[in-house]
């Protein structure tokens, strides 16, 4: 699935172009980049090697997403069978495998679908250290886990006081020596594979502990306005809200009813300490999305998508759930196969369809146009430089620089040609004190240039996709 999405939609989101440009940096000899970067190291370092063998960095990249996001299952059946029993792991395995969400996000350059292969096998690794007498040894891997995660994505911090529950909890009776064994190795895996970074990087810039903790200020692009940013309870229901986006309404309704589900198990004589433990990693992610949303005013989709990995196991309890609820109707669903078949049949097959058709409109239109932006430069030409509003895609695939616009240029619809070259002057001084550029692209249906109004450069656009325009700007400098 992964590996069909990342070849029907190549293009990665935007943020995935800044991931591309290290690996670039670093298939050139320049591995400073890999620590110079404001994201961490993990995911440009794996794809680095394929990107020196000749392949795009974006590529290379999406190759580690999909073999990373794909091995992510094998530990996220083991924690649902853990948590649950063998159907409801192989109903997860099966949610994972189809949730469109999921499936984008780990078939492109990102850092997640790292977290997800390396963080579930942290959790699963803690979930076997939690049950053991001696733990250290489980906990020493989920340490290990955990730190390798911590270099793929910073919100692998939420492992550590899961690390500590699963290690120092009496479990039936260990003594103290064994509890304190496994945190001591626990910690020391993970400062085996994250210490290293964290010496030689401090901190992700502009993101650390400290920033999140309100101790330290922010980097200058770490987010929104503090006037914008929402409250507390503001960041948390934000951050709730994000959770179906991440893991799709109809998979997050299914986990609902797993949750329901967790009510009986006492009843029935099942532990209930598996799912509860699991269920307090995702709150634990989760939370992490709260400090996003409060310290920078902004989280979403992307930033709650190990939550919503980690609450998987609990959408296919969810659908073994629903498969019960079906039978009680009575007629052909009385028989447990057809009433299970129905439920995977509802609930399956749109979920396979949304995964193999979506598509990022925006990227494939950044991309035409940036294609078409090159296609206009004469042989030898130095790379261009694109000012655009905050979409990097189109100078990465023109093979140019990205000047970003901080501010907005509008040109109101009906406005009269001496506004517009008003704001057309304007435009050419911002440009001009950044080192200028060759292009600008800007976005047809925001208002900022209407169809009516002549560019900034003047005349037709240049290059044309979906709701894109292209200009010259005749080399400002």
């Amino acid at each position: 699935m992964r590996g069909a999405a990342a070849w029907l939609d190549p293009v990665p989101p935007r943020d995935g172009i800044a991931l591309a440009e290290t690996v670039r940096s670093a298939a050139a000899g320049h591995f400073g980049a890999l620590l110079d970067a404001v994201h961490p190291p993990l995911a440009a370092a794996l794809a680095t090697p394929l990107a020196a063998a000749g392949l795009d960095p974006v590529t290379a990249l999406a190759v580690v997403a999909v073999l990373a996001s794909t091995l992510a299952v094998l530990p996220l059946h083991s924690l649902a069978r853990r948590a649950f029993d063998e159907d409801g792991a192989n109903a997860a395995a099966l949610l994972y495998a189809v949730t469109p969400p999921l499936v984008r996000i780990g078939s492109t350059a990102f850092g997640e679908p790292l977290l997800f292969l390396l963080g579930l096998l942290s959790l699963d690794a803690a979930h076997r250290a939690l049950r053991h007498w001696r733990p250290a040894r489980d906990a020493a891997w989920a340490g290990v886990f955990a730190g390798a995660a911590y270099l793929g994505r910073l919100e692998a911090l939420a492992l550590l006081p899961l690390l500590l529950g699963a290690t120092l909890a009496p479990g039936a009776g260990r003594p103290w020596k064994n509890r304190l064994a496994g945190f001591a190795a626990a910690l020391l895996g993970f400062a085996f594979l994250a210490g290293p970074w964290i010496a030689a990087e401090g901190t992700v810039p502009g993101k650390s502990l400290a920033v999140l903790a309100g101790s330290a200020p922010a980097a200058p692009q770490g987010g929104a306005a503090p006037a914008d940013r929402p409250t507390l309870p503001g960041a948390v229901v934000q951050a709730l809200g994000a959770v179906p986006e991440a893991m799709h309404p109809v998979v997050a309704v299914l986990a609902l009813l797993g949750l329901v589900s967790l009510f009986g198990r006492r009843r029935c004589g099942k532990v209930l300490g598996p799912p509860i433990f699991t269920l307090a990693a995702a709150l634990l992610f989760l939370g992490g999305v709260v400090l996003l949303e409060w310290r920078y005013g902004y989280g979403g989709r992307r930033h709650a998508s190990m939550a919503g990995v980690v609450l998987v196991p609990f959408a296919g309890a969810g659908l073994l759930l629903a498969g019960n609820l079906l039978g009680k109707i009575g007629g052909p669903l009385r028989r447990p196969v057809a009433a299970l078949g129905l439920a995977l049949a509802l609930a399956v097959l749109p979920l396979l369809a949304g995964s193999l058709l979506q598509r990022d409109a925006g990227g494939a239109e950044a991309r035409e146009v940036g294609m078409a932006l090159r296609a206009l430069l004469p042989a030898g030409s130095p790379p261009p430089r694109i000012a655009t509003y905050g979409d990097p895609r189109v100078a990465w695939y023109a093979g140019g620089a990205d000047v970003r616009l901080v501010r907005e240029f509008r040109v109101r619809a009906g406005a009269s040609p001496a506004d517009a070259a008003r704001v057309g002057d304007a435009l050419r001084w911002f440009l001009g004190g950044r080192g200028g550029a060759d292009f600008v692209v800007l976005w047809k249906g925001d208002d900022r240039i209407p169809p009516d109004v002549p560019g900034p450069g003047g005349g037709e656009p240049v290059a044309v996709s979906g709701n894109l325009r292209a200009w010259r700007t005749a080399g400002i400098r």
